[in-house]
């Protein structure tokens, strides 16, 4: 039961900070492998949003 109780407290809280020039870069090879593998689930072309595969877009 304690197990539960601390996995519902670290579960309702949320940390937001600014990442670093590396985390951009794993957070945009993420987005890129996200979106292009849509074909794979019924997307017509590999692809997503404007900017889905751009460092600079990511970092704002």
């Amino acid at each position: 039961m304690d197990d539960i109780r601390f996995l519902r407290r670290v579960m309702s809280e949320l940390y937001i900070k600014l990442a670093s020039p590396e985390e951009i870069k794993i957070v945009t090879n993420i987005s890129k492998k996200a979106f292009d593998t849509d074909v794979m689930v019924g997307a017509d072309e590999v692809g997503g949003p404007p900017n889905y595969d751009s460092e600079k877009w990511h970092k704002k």
